[in-house]
């Protein structure tokens, strides 16, 4: 036993204190890193679960409650389809719009799912200006 320099004192396996220190710090970052690995992918299946879940709500309960946020992208989407409608039957292009992405717009109410149905009419409102 060295009493001047106890960082030197030999261990069991023949290592220094620091170099078996180093080494745990090491070991400990490692196991950190694929934590961090388990937790990003966890949350990523809780992700996934969770919109799985609203969709099999959406279908089981379509007349259930919108949230905060659901309310404000169906009025947005309402009010852009509305002008789209009105735009379209102006022009008299409604029939060939309907056509091409109606049945669309049937299953985002069904789902809720209105973003889609936003950009498909801002795309096309975008066409009739």
């Amino acid at each position: 036993m060295n009493k001047f320099a106890p960082s030197l004192q030999m261990s069991r396996e023949g290592m220094t204190v620091e170099t078996r220190i180093s080494r745990c710090r090491e070991r400990i970052k490692e196991i950190e890193h694929k934590l961090a690995i388990e937790r990003r992918l966890l949350s990523q299946l809780f992700a996934e679960e969770r919109e799985q879940a609203l969709k099999r709500e959406a279908e089981a309960n379509p007349e259930k409650e919108l949230t905060h946020w659901q309310k404000v992208r169906h009025e947005e989407g309402m009010r852009m389809l509305n002008q789209l409608t009105k735009r379209s039957i102006e022009n008299g292009t409604y029939e060939a719009i309907m056509k091409e992405w109606g049945k669309e717009m049937d299953e985002a109410r069904k789902y809720g799912e209105y973003k889609d149905a936003m950009d498909k009419a801002h795309f096309w409102l975008e066409r009739l200006k």
